[in-house]
């Protein structure tokens, strides 16, 4: 089907914005995160990442508590039981503190664009190129599209007049009355004229 959008511009901006926190998202994910994660006896994975950071982590911290009472069915003396499950509690404590920190650091858009292969979290040449989309502003109604044309042919008729020469004084060419604009009495047509050949 044949895209009847017409695209009036792309929020460079925005996007630069974006590409940064992204990045520095899936460097933190990478680093300070999967540390924490690895600690509590993880691999990462896709499936797990997104839990992380799409979810509310129910998988990791259902499977912690159930990794954990699998090693503690082997600790008999008590001292050391509450030893290793209070340290296994401060590895999950950190790493639901550094995956919060992410997570509060980044709205939840940044995300959006996080991909996850290989345990790792990366920013894809797919994920780039829709952010360049969902950064870009269209118009598609009908009513808009043939404003947008008026306009056009509006600059146009502006370009021939003024043969490139950019005006400072706008409000004093025009007039508006009775619903429309008209050639304003005071204009020194001399002087626009002169003005238009010095920029040629």
């Amino acid at each position: 089907m044949e895209d009847s959008r017409i695209k009036l511009r792309t929020d460079v901006v925005r996007i630069a914005q974006m590409e940064r926190d992204i990045t520095n998202a899936t460097f933190l994910i990478n680093g300070r995160f999967k540390e924490t994660l690895e600690a509590i006896g993880f691999n990462p994975s896709d499936e797990l990442l997104r839990d992380c950071f799409f979810g509310n982590a129910d998988m990791a911290t259902k499977q912690f508590h159930q990794n954990l009472q699998k090693e503690l069915k082997g600790i008999t003396m008590p001292v050391t039981r509450t030893m290793f499950e209070n340290s296994a509690h401060d590895g999950l404590k950190d790493f639901n503190t550094v995956r919060a920190e992410i997570k509060g650091k980044y709205s939840h858009e940044v995300f959006k664009y996080i991909s996850f292969e290989d345990g790792k979290a990366v920013f894809s040449d797919e994920s780039k190129k829709q952010l360049f989309e969902d950064c870009s502003v269209y118009i598609s109604s009908p009513e808009e599209i043939e404003l947008y044309n008026e306009h056009l042919e509006a600059c146009e008729a502006l370009n021939k007049m003024f043969k490139g020469y950019r005006s400072q004084f706008w409000s004093q060419l025009f007039d508006f009355e009775n619903g429309k604009f008209i050639p304003s009495p005071l204009v020194q047509y001399n002087v626009v004229l002169n003005n238009i050949k010095r920029n040629q």
